[in-house]
């Protein structure tokens, strides 16, 4: 860094000091301007005589001027820092010097605030909550000062000459250190894989990893010409410290050996995090100390590597209030033109990260709750497009943990839904190690049985006299367009008084990774099955505590601990019902193996069970395999043909994976016998059905089906002419390519906004409530308005899979599912209302023939999309629409606000933006911390909105009385003024309105008007301008 003399050059003397200045021997100009001190400064070598006069040292002072009267700098700079979550006992020291204090969620002594205020010139400072993501932020009093131009550029151009010159001395320092750091760190060993904070995090200690003589292990952070700049310590317990008076922002360790040419780039923040990746991907990870400096090394990495893509594998930090992990991933990957991804857990995971059980937030932490492959599986819709067969080297693997070293539950999350296995590729798999977790046997006592009381109670179709012994189910309809199916009505069958057995009242599952297991296609000839979808629709769930509880048709199930299901009661572990919704519990979330513990007479049950309704999972303990097998064994000798066809059938091609629910029309037909194969009918007579999805992979239709958009248009179901007209989608899933039929999947797609080649999650709600909004027309068959009408729907939803990806082509773009609509003509109707109220001139046109006006969920507006969205409804008309809410005038009387209610939660009106009035749609909504907030937006005759800024309700003032009735308005544009706008008659708003604004007390009259006295010498109404 070469030296610099800052100079107090104003504007209307620059002329004069340039041209006296001159130029350097090299023929540049001996002053540069300095935008970001916004200062002209001399460089290194000019003649310093000829500029004397505009040495700081040899500026005059002039006049001053006291500017406002509001609160004293110390007062309104304690106030920013306490918005900003600082712990101040007393109010903040304006002397220059950097101060530390704690946060709101800083604990044992932690201090990490900091700021640094000043009183010379106009007061200003910065602080910075090391805690937040926002970083280092400026500040600048804008109340009560005294104002001298040439004091305040003195005064600026001397602080600069000192940050300056301790920039230059703390560069020398930094090389200095890191030349000591170098030579110490060169003398340290390595360390061994048995470290304790490695064999916690499960990874290795890689190329340049060291640890010092006190077992801490050293990272050596470089910058991006290789040189070691600072060591970074972390102890066998996983506290981590810097090198003291080291430099830290910009340097960086690279996790797996040098960075790859043509290769991605990825970033991570932790080393355990980036090994963890390393291991994932084989790829080296570049690895931040914390999230902030993420954000300065991604953008340095950008300028050495610019042509390859640049991957932010950021943190979720969800149990904090200030998401710091999220942000400054976001940040990082827009900065550089890059995209983050952040880990998704499992809501069991969620659940014990908020109730502290456990640490969820990074990659490390699903390698060590679902190991490497859950990794994977989470970054493959980032890396699959840019590397092709980055997986083909890793071998497929399952969890290793020792049974006392696993307590979680391995569950699935947004990137492995993929449909299960089918059961013929299920019985051919090739077997994987199981994993055993620890289990834990609830006793309960056991009511006694009496010889009548039935064993099995599920619902079968009723049985007429001339029924055969064997059950035959009813043949698959034509699958068509995905309904709800009905359930089935309810009979009682009993086994022979010896299998009548007392039942056991309780019992456990215990999980493993292992995938499960497909149970022969067979059943019991004279058992019924209980219709798994109609139970699945009726399982609900709620957290207690740690654990979650599952309820069938209103009575409580079972109980999910995470690594076992216990059943809820005695009467639970009685209901065959219940126990197949834990079984189908279990294989939905992935488990796989399980074990069943209880008395031998429950476990034959629950076995039975399973053979009776081929549920997909694998037994992991070998004498339950044994019985299972037997159990299928006597039932296969016992076996007699099924619907007239015998079990043993001749190998058929593939069938497509083409997996609708039927059509209602295919429902409602009556159900025709199934011919033996020597009578089958030819294929051009009589539709082929398509292979009807099992129920596992209904359930995990249901839960969502991740994978990419190929293609999806309208077509005859199944693409034969001879069907009904359908819509199809077709996406690339982990087992191949699957298509879905159903008319409502155009809407959704619609909805979604995706386009073939994006990666979507598919998801089948079932028959659900939806509103459209249908327009109302005059005579003429004009659009006078739109009315919200309900009606009920299959329903699909189509998301982005990778939702936190960064958007750079278009970070504001906004599905159209998640669109909200108003009513133009209506918005035209109440504006014309309010221009004759108020006596404004500003033209509206008429109110008919115009379309939906649309905001997004932040209430910024929104273009219309092509195609109107579904279950986007108007808001009801309020019979209140019109009234004045808050207006306010400038100190010319010009209007600067008149807003009046709107229907739902809308004001409306018009705003006075970049010295226009314009009219305005504004949108009361909700902040993630549950702060309401008015999203304000111009409408244009064409009905395109555009954003202009927010407004916010004051519910505290630093020093002053809060009385709930003021806005406080921040427009956009270029110096753009805050003004408040009070309400008009708030003691006649009704409270319901007043809390909806977001004010968070009830309206509180001012003092001053109590206190006069006499009535004529009380305070003007609200609405008159405030100043803030």
């Amino acid at each position: 860094m070469q030296k610099r003399t800052y100079l107090t050059i104003l504007p209307d003397n620059r002329t004069v000091a340039l041209r006296a200045a001159g130029k350097l021997a090299n023929g540049e100009n001996a002053l540069e301007y300095d935008r970001s001190q916004k200062l002209w400064f001399a460089k290194d070598g000019a003649d310093l005589e000829r500029i004397k006069e505009w040495l700081p040292e040899n500026t005059v002072a002039g006049n001053t001027v006291t500017v406002g009267t509001d609160l004293s700098p110390q007062e309104e700079f304690a106030k920013v820092l306490e918005d900003a979550d600082f712990v101040l006992n007393d109010l903040p020291l304006m002397d220059g010097k950097l101060h530390r204090v704690p946060t709101k969620e800083d604990s044992d002594g932690k201090q990490s605030g900091v700021y640094r205020g000043y009183l010379d010139g106009r007061p200003a400072g910065w602080y910075q909550n090391h805690r937040a993501s926002e970083g280092k932020v400026n500040w600048t009093s804008t109340g009560s000062f005294t104002w001298d131009p040439n004091d305040a550029i003195r005064q600026k151009a001397l602080q600069a000459q000192k940050r300056w010159d301790r920039e230059r001395k703390e560069l020398a320092d930094f090389d200095r250190m890191g030349k000591n750091l170098t030579r110490q760190w060169e003398k340290m060993p390595a360390p061994g894989d048995d470290h304790r904070y490695l064999l916690r995090k499960g990874v290795p200690a890689t190329d340049g990893v060291r640890q010092d003589k006190y077992g801490n292990l050293v990272i050596p952070l470089s910058n991006t010409h290789g040189n070691i700049r600072s060591l970074q310590y972390i102890d066998p317990d996983g506290k981590k410290n810097l090198k003291k008076d080291a430099e830290k922002s910009g340097n960086f360790f690279v996790v797996g050996g040098a960075l790859v040419p043509g290769m991605p780039v990825l970033y991570a923040e932790g080393y355990a995090t980036a090994a963890s990746l390393n291991m994932a991907t084989g790829l080296p990870v570049v690895m931040t100390v914390d999230a902030g400096n993420m954000v300065t090394v991604s953008q340095k990495l950008k300028e050495t590597h610019p042509s390859v893509p640049h991957i932010i594998l950021g943190e979720d930090d969800f149990t904090r209030k200030d998401n710091k992990g999220l942000l400054k991933a976001e940040e990082a990957a827009r900065n550089i033109g890059g995209v983050y991804v952040i880990p998704a857990f499992t809501d069991s995971e969620r659940a014990q990260a908020f109730a502290e059980t456990a640490s969820f937030s990074d990659f490390n932490d699903i390698h060590a709750s679902r190991g490497l492959d859950a990794v994977r599986d989470q970054l493959a819709p980032v890396l699959d497009p840019l590397i092709p067969g980055w997986r083909d080297s890793f071998v497929q693997e399952t969890l290793s943990m020792s049974d006392s070293d696993k307590t979680t539950i391995v569950e699935e999350d947004i990137y492995r839904e993929y449909l299960a296995e089918t059961q013929n590729d299920a019985l051919k798999a090739s077997p994987v190690p199981e994993v055993t977790l620890t289990q834990s046997v609830i006793e309960q006592p056991v009511p006694e049985a009496t010889p009548a009381q039935p064993v099995i109670e599920q619902p079968v179709p009723e049985a007429t006299p001339a029924q055969p012994a064997v059950e035959q189910p009813v043949p698959e309809a034509t699958p068509a367009e995905p309904v709800v199916e009905q359930p089935m009505p309810e009979a009682t069958t009993a086994q022979p008084a010896d299998e009548l057995t007392a039942p056991e009242n309780g019992f456990a599952f215990t999980f493993g990774r292992l995938p499960g297991d497909v149970s022969p296609d067979t059943e019991a000839p004279t058992v019924a099955r209980i219709d798994l979808d109609e139970l699945l629709q009726g399982l609900t769930s709620r957290q207690d505590g740690n654990t979650w509880v599952y309820a069938l048709e209103g009575k409580d199930a079972f109980r999910d601990y995470g690594d076992r299901i216990v059943m809820a009661s005695p009467e639970a572990s009685e209901n065959d019902r219940m126990i197949l919704a834990a079984l189908l519990s279990a294989r939905a979330n992935n488990r796989g193996a399980i074990e069943v513990t209880g008395s031998p007479e429950f476990i034959t049950k629950t076995l039975t069970l399973i053979a009776d309704h081929n549920i997909e999972v694998h037994l992991k303990s070998p004498e339950q395999r044994a019985q299972f097998e037997a159990l299928m064994a006597s039932r296969n000798e016992q076996k007699v043909p099924d619907n007239g066809m015998t079990m043993t059938q001749p190998e058929q091609a593939p069938v497509s994976d083409v997996t609708p629910s039927p059509s209602p029309a295919a429902q409602n037909a009556p159900a025709q016998p199934t011919a033996a194969p020597s009578a089958v009918p030819d294929a051009a007579e009589t539709q082929k059905p398509a292979q009807p999805m099992s129920v596992i992979e209904r359930e995990t239709l249901r839960a969502g089906l991740t994978g990419t958009l190929m293609d999806a248009g309208p077509a005859p179901y199944q693409f034969n002419e001879k069907n009904t007209p359908s819509y199809y989608v077709t996406m690339r899933t982990k087992q191949g390519a699957k298509t879905y039929w159903g008319v409502e999947l155009e809407q959704a797609l619609i909805d979604s906004g995706k386009q073939p080649g994006d990666l979507v999650k598919l998801q089948f709600k079932g028959k659900t409530a939806v509103t459209v909004n249908v327009p109302v027309k005059n005579e003429d068959g004009v659009v006078t308005g739109f009315m919200p009408h309900e009606t009920h729907r299959n329903q699909w939803n189509i998301t982005p899979a990778v939702n936190n990806q960064l958007l750079t082509d278009n970070p504001d773009k906004v599905a159209p599912a998640q669109l909200a609509a108003y009513d133009g003509n209506a918005f035209w109707q109440i504006q014309a209302q309010v221009m004759q109220q108020a006596n404004l001139t500003l033209a509206t046109p008429a109110a008919q023939g115009h379309s939906l006006l649309y905001t997004g969920p932040d209430g910024k507006g929104q273009p219309a999309p092509e195609q109107a969205p579904a279950n986007t409804p108007v808001p009801v008309q309020s019979k209140a629409a019109g009234s004045l809410v808050m207006q306010a005038f400038d100190a010319d009387g010009q209007v600067l606000a008149h807003l009046v209610k709107g229907h739902g939660d809308y004001l409306q009106g018009v705003v006075r933006h970049e010295n226009e009035l314009r009219h305005v749609l504004g949108r009361l909504c909700t902040t993630s911390d549950g702060n309401r907030f008015l999203a304000l937006n111009t409408v244009r005759d064409d009905g395109s909105l555009h954003a202009i800024g927010h407004a916010s309700p004051v519910n505290k003032l630093k020093g002053a009385e809060v009385n709930y009735d003021t806005f406080a308005f921040q427009l956009t544009g270029k110096d753009a003024p805050k003004f408040a706008v009070p309400l008009v008659s708030p003691e006649k708003i009704p409270p319901a309105l007043h809390s909806k604004l977001g004010f968070t007390q009830a309206y509180t009259p001012p003092k001053a008007e109590e206190a006069a006295p006499q009535p004529r010498q009380q305070a003007k109404p609200a609405m008159q301008h405030q100043p803030m």
